[in-house]
């Protein structure tokens, strides 16, 4: 952290959700004059503002300031601050370096190998069983960014072996120096189309975070994906792929699965490692996938073949991602809550065997429900439409090969489907919404799912 020479220069830091939060403790720890900026006010605040002050941090609350940039030495931006704020604009007008909070707690963990994972759908599950892969074979693991704990906090804390990071395309925007030792982009499908003009530019910015990689470094992508294995290739890594199937031709770097087995070629030309997945009980082929993804970067990050062997069978859903939520009415129930958006439904609901009966719904999100047709025909018994996007969830899968039942809300839609399942069913909750309609957030969603399943006989 000496290396970032910021005791008593002075740093505006822009926007104060945990990020932000975890910023202002490191700077103010390094004897940096930080003065913490946000849109709310003070009143809003509350008790964010209290802890901000008891750091000895200054507060400006209310607005974006441009002015607050005119003597800054630094200007800190949370991953939720677009970078037409006026604060940053101003900063980058007078030549002030701008960051995010992820390339300062990069900056004050030097030495610490980095693994990143970036990508639109399966980013935290790829995260978490990386560090739990590594938990194998390094005593100090740590597992977060846009994930759980800042980065910031885990370097206030110290002493990592291994520093296991999600990042955001927000995040991979503000770290212009963040080199990860091995980093993988899962997949880039449309996504935050609010934020960039299309889905290029999206992928554009997922792609600084590789930039930086040289030939000593490594960057895994997802086999048939040309948009990832595009932002794979923009530094000079080394290249690795994964995919269901067969190892990649020719003897190059990646991961396979044939016949239960997890397959992975690390080297290129190297040996082949088998993994048995007897113990792996997640659902979805799409979890194959990324438990490939975190099997390649925990060997790129230094865990032997024993350890990622030994791990592997206790690795469990996250909350809220295909998660099983219990049984009933014969059949099995998941809690894919977190599935906002179509392509990650698609790829819950592909991934299991059928017959399914699939709850969709909530706030529609602007894309169409036609992607999901191919999915619904020959694997889903019924459509279970819920929710203000309800109607355009049946219009869109109509005819698709399955039954189509509209209801007002989720409680509804737990009992019709309780209704339409048979023994040996999955019926999975895989929205393809947001949840803002009836809920605050996914997490809310998904725990009142769980707890309406519950009640039924």
């Amino acid at each position: 952290m000496e290396q970032l020479a910021l005791a008593g220069r002075l740093v505006v830091v822009v926007g104060l959700g945990l990020s932000g939060q975890a910023a202002v403790r490191l700077l103010a720890a390094q004897g940096a004059r930080v003065v913490a900026n946000d849109r709310r006010g003070e009143a809003e605040l509350g008790e964010v503002a209290a802890r901000v002050r008891a750091v000895g941090a200054r507060i400006v609350a209310g607005d974006h300031p441009p002015e607050l940039a005119r003597g800054a030495d630094l200007v800190v931006a949370s991953p939720g601050v677009p970078p037409s704020n006026p604060v940053l604009a101003a900063a980058r007008a007078r030549g002030v370096p701008v960051w995010g909070e992820l390339e300062l707690g990069w900056r004050a963990l030097p030495g610490v190998p980095f693994v990143a994972v970036t990508g639109t759908n399966g980013k935290s599950t790829t995260t978490t069983w990386t560090g739990g892969l590594l938990e194998a074979a390094f005593p100090r693991v740590f597992v977060g960014g846009n994930l759980g704990l800042p980065l910031c906090d885990a370097a206030a804390e110290g002493g990592w072996d291994v520093a296991v990071v999600e990042v955001s395309s927000f995040q991979a925007e503000t770290a212009p120096s963040l080199r990860p030792a091995a980093a993988a982009v899962l997949n880039v499908t449309p996504d935050h189309l609010d934020r960039y003009p299309d889905v290029a530019a999206y992928a554009a910015a997922k792609a600084r975070l590789f930039r930086l990689q040289g030939p000593g470094d490594r960057a895994v992508h997802r086999r048939g994906d040309p948009l990832a294995e595009g932002v794979a290739r923009s530094g000079r890594a080394g290249i690795s792929s994964f995919g269901l199937g067969p190892l990649p031709q020719g003897g190059e770097a990646g991961a396979g699965w044939e016949g239960g087995e997890l397959l992975l070629r690390p080297e290129p030309g190297g040996e082949v490692e088998a993994y048995s997945l007897d113990g792996f009980t997640v659902a979805g082929t799409h979890n194959v996938e990324n438990l490939m993804a975190a099997a390649l970067l925990a060997r790129y990050a230094g865990a032997p073949p024993e350890a990622v062997a030994a791990a592997i069978p206790r690795l469990r859903s996250l909350p809220h991602r295909l998660e099983p939520a219990g049984e009933a009415a014969g059949a099995a129930w998941y809690d894919d809550s977190k599935a906002t958006n179509v392509d990650s439904a698609r790829a819950s609901v592909g991934g299991l065997p059928g017959p399914v009966v699939w709850l969709l719904g909530g706030r529609h999100k602007g894309s169409p429900y036609t992607p999901l047709r191919d999915v619904v025909r020959g694997r889903v018994r019924a459509v279970v439409a819920f929710g203000e996007a309800g109607d355009l969830v049946a219009r869109d899968l109509a005819g698709a090969g399955a039954d189509v039942v509209r209801v007002p809300g989720l409680r509804d839609a737990v009992r019709a489907a309780a209704g339409l399942a048979r023994p040996g069913d999955a019926v999975v909750l895989s929205p393809a919404c947001s949840s803002y309609d009836e809920f605050r957030n996914f997490e809310e969603r998904g725990r009142a799912f769980r707890a309406w399943v519950e009640e039924l006989p």
